[in-house]
């Protein structure tokens, strides 16, 4: 199970996509350890840099992800702007039969404690991600790896035709564990462009450029990532000069950002979706009436338009237009508009009436009175479920909103009706990442108890299936059961923003929100 991020930033499974829009003090770094001529750069985010520690794999079965965005890890593999996946670490890959693949390794790669990467090291490091991540260790399609020289061989349980697409998740962090090291020492035993110089969780992280680096030179010498309290912090701090970029800038700081003309804001669409998160196993909330009717209730186009500056696009299907499998033209979407007489009678005809004259409604003793949790730095989706409150009020549902700095442990405990979450919800570009994610009924992070025998099935055939096409038919499938069950109501579709001082050259946003600092980001002297 996840572990509780800490408290002065919680981020919720695949970095939630933060929305808050407070105030607080923020400050501008030194540049200790700078010389006079170093280029330095200053990236600032309010949630990004969450990582609690330095360790790969351990503890927190996402911190290669969170890693990686100080531009000192690597996978063998990266995906690009359509999520097709390119040789990283590794020079390419062949598929020898089905259960078998080889991948063959650069020669050039050295950790940054000198030692050299080979398929033996490769082979040490993923088999201690399993034996220490929990995510990984579900992985039950890995059988097992062997290493000859610079050539990984892969064996897996069955069929897998998107293996390059699986080893570009960060989960598969390539780190030196061919002996036992302290990853939390002040050093880093990683491979990309740049090196750890110090580490302040939640506070400040400082990298220093690789000399030794494989590939081309680092542009900078050294760069800070700065945890910034909140949006209008953020927003006043690349105004001033304090930082030179917000990764990412989210929809409360949009407008002020856009009238600046020193201000590039470069924009992807995501995979990324808002979504509510039922608890099938409670009552009120386990008819499908209830989660219909509340569904009807989402105002989705002035959640885009009002709340979030058109930072997101409205949704009444699972995954964004941007995915080959996503969209709605292929589903029969039932609920299609805001509709608040819909949903009362809906509730009408499953039998709910007022009983007691106090305003909500109940059935067979039970009263839809309903607690949803929502995260207190999450502002857009708290106005959204405030929003949502006061419609709901007016067909009977009272919703009472609990804000609270980490959701995780509630989540996992089912101590809630209805979780507002929000996930990269195909961040390595396949269709049976989130499904396995959230639809599969024995995964972990399945918080709500849905549990459909088909999907089961179907998901297990996406995972055995070679044909793109035929995957995706299989998602197909998969997302109008979803949306006839209505475990979760995805409302919402991000695109990913990211502000930066007009000073920065070479930076790409990439819509998995994989990677931040690379060694081509520049910044002009």
């Amino acid at each position: 199970m996840k572990k509780t991020i800490a408290k002065l930033v919680s981020l919720m499974m695949i970095v939630l996509f933060l929305t808050s829009c407070g105030k607080a003090d923020t400050k501008a770094p030194d540049n200790t350890g700078a010389t006079a001529g170093d280029k330095v750069v200053k990236l600032g985010s309010t949630g990004f840099w969450c990582n609690e520690d330095m360790e790969p794999a351990a503890g927190d079965v996402w911190n290669g992800w969170y890693i990686g965005y100080y531009g000192i890890s690597q996978q063998l593999f990266k995906l690009n702007e359509d999520f097709n996946p390119e040789p990283w670490l590794a020079l390419g890959s062949e598929k020898i039969d089905e259960c078998t693949w080889e991948i063959e390794l650069r020669d050039d790669v050295y950790f940054h404690n000198g030692e050299k990467m080979t398929a033996e090291s490769v082979k040490n490091c993923f088999e201690r991600t399993i034996k220490v991540n929990e995510r990984a260790a579900a992985e039950d399609w890995i059988e097992g790896f062997s290493a000859e020289g610079q050539i990984l061989t892969v064996k897996t349980s069955r069929n897998i035709a998107t293996l390059p697409n699986s080893f570009s998740d960060p989960l598969w962090v390539v780190y030196y564990a061919d002996t036992e090291v302290d990853y939390n020492d002040g050093k880093d035993y990683f491979t990309g462009p740049y090196v750890l110089e110090s580490f302040s969780a939640f506070d400040e992280t400082v990298v220093v450029k690789n000399d030794n680096y494989w590939g081309e030179e680092p542009k900078l010498d050294r760069v800070h990532f700065i945890t910034i309290a909140d949006d209008e912090s953020a927003a006043m701090a690349l105004e001033n000069g304090e930082i030179d970029m917000i990764y990412p800038v989210n929809s409360g700081a949009v407008g002020a950002i856009n009238d600046n003309k020193n201000i590039i804001l470069d924009t992807v669409v995501s995979n990324r979706g808002d979504f509510l998160d039922f608890n099938l196993k409670h009552a009120a909330t386990g008819d499908i009436a209830v989660r219909r009717a509340i569904s009807m209730c989402i105002d989705r186009e002035g959640f885009a338009e009002k709340i979030c500056n058109n930072a997101v696009t409205p949704s009444y299907g699972i995954y964004s237009e941007a995915l080959p499998f996503g969209g709605t033209d292929k589903l029969d979407v039932s609920i299609k508009e805001l509709d608040v007489d819909g949903a009362k009678k809906e509730l009408e005809n499953a039998g709910y009436k007022d009983s007691n004259g106090d305003g909500t409604l109940d059935k067979g003793g039970v009263e839809l009175d309903i607690n949803m949790i929502v995260r207190s730095k999450d502002t857009g989706m708290i106005n959204m479920c405030e929003d949502l409150s006061s419609r709901l009020s007016e067909i009977g549902i009272k919703l009472n909103i609990t804000q609270m700095e980490n959701t995780a442990d509630t989540l996992a405990a089912g101590d809630y009706d209805i979780a507002s979450s929000s996930y990269a919800m195909a961040p390595i570009g396949t269709a049976d990442y989130f499904a396995r994610l959230k639809f599969k009924s024995d995964s972990e992070l399945n918080y709500g108890g849905f549990a459909n025998n088909e999907v089961d099935s179907l998901i297990k055939q996406m995972e055995e299936t070679e044909n793109t096409d035929e995957i995706n038919e299989l998602s197909y499938k998969i997302q109008q059961i979803i949306l006839d069950n209505v475990p979760y109501v995805f409302y919402a579709h991000t695109n990913f923003v990211v502000a930066i001082s007009d000073r920065i050259v070479g930076y790409e946003n990439n819509p998995t929100e994989y990677y931040c600092l690379d060694e081509y980001l520049d910044i002009k002297q």
